[in-house]
């Protein structure tokens, strides 16, 4: 809730920051500008742009089209670049969360299904497929190299059966889901 004497442009998408003695004082577009004492940009990120993925995140390159992300469309880098328009200095590459999904598209599951078996390069398990999603990426970053997801051909064709039928349950109720499965 907005105290006594702050302004909170909610929803506005801002073209450039406003400098004064090297100091950010106010967002504007346009003609429009609002200026304050403390400025904070909130945009949501930049998961929605594959550009600044790459840029910024390039330890998501390896998934090339199994690359998905879980968020809203407006999350596209929009402070980035607000910040290089001013030469302000990015720090931080190579931060986030990436998660094994099982499913052959996109969903988001706790945990990976019981039918999944999931070996590093010399063939071995290396951590407990029953681990929450938080843990995985650590363990599979531990790895030195590519890890595999084993399971069958039935396994494979139950869960996209099981995906097209959440999925268009999910549609039914107004949601949107695509697919990346191939085959």
């Amino acid at each position: 809730m907005p105290q006594q004497g702050r302004r909170h442009r909610a929803g506005q998408t801002r073209d450039r920051l406003l400098v004064d003695s090297g100091r950010v004082v106010g967002v504007a577009a346009g003609s429009d500008e609002v200026r304050a004492h403390t400025v904070v940009i909130a945009t949501g990120g930049f998961g929605a742009n594959p550009d600044l993925l790459k840029q910024h995140y390039d330890r998501t390159t390896p998934a090339g089209d199994w690359l998905w992300y879980i968020g809203a469309d407006s999350s596209r880098g929009d402070a980035l670049g607000l910040a290089k328009q001013i030469n302000a200095q990015i720090i931080g590459r190579n931060r986030g969360l990436l998660l094994l999904a099982p499913d052959f598209g996109p969903g988001l599951d706790v945990y990976l299904p019981g039918w999944l078996v999931v070996v590093n390069q010399r063939g071995h398990r290396f951590f407990d497929e029953m681990s929450p999603y938080s843990t995985t990426e650590t363990a599979i970053r531990a790895q030195d190299g590519p890890v595999y997801a084993i399971f069958d051909d039935a396994a494979k064709h139950a869960a996209q059966r099981s995906n097209a039928l959440r999925r268009r349950g999910n549609n039914s109720r107004g949601s949107q889901t695509s697919s990346n499965s191939n085959g």
